[in-house]
């Protein structure tokens, strides 16, 4: 050894306790207990993803409601596009008849006359 190799260096540190607590709960790695601090901080980690949680869920019902509502508003439109087309339709199917009618009087009154003609 070397006069560089004698001098005290720290011991290296040894590997610490395994403890059973499951990934990411507040657990001391010193002695395997929960620390007040741990504890907050892991209360708090929870909170916002709990609040992410129902800040998507929420963004998603809202969403949801938001394309029913268009859904509903273009059904409306579609629906009143429908009763004006079949309330045109009555109303030109009704002036049709009439036209019709009125023709069928024409050619009977036409065949009347040629046959008083004769």
């Amino acid at each position: 050894m070397t006069a560089s190799d004698s001098r005290d260096l720290p011991p290296l540190p040894q590997d610490p306790p395994t403890t059973h607590a499951t990934i990411g709960s507040p657990v001391d790695s010193n002695n395997g207990t929960a620390s007040v601090t741990d504890t907050e901080s892991y209360s708090r980690r929870s909170k916002i993803r709990t609040r992410s949680r129902s800040s998507r869920e929420s963004w998603i019902h809202e969403e949801i409601s938001r394309t029913y509502k268009k859904l509903q508003y273009q059904l409306q439109d579609e629906r009143r596009r429908a009763d004006d087309a079949e309330r045109k339709l009555v109303e030109v199917t009704a002036h049709l008849k009439t036209v019709n009618d009125a023709r069928l009087i024409a050619m009977q009154d036409a065949a009347q006359a040629k046959e008083d003609l004769r």
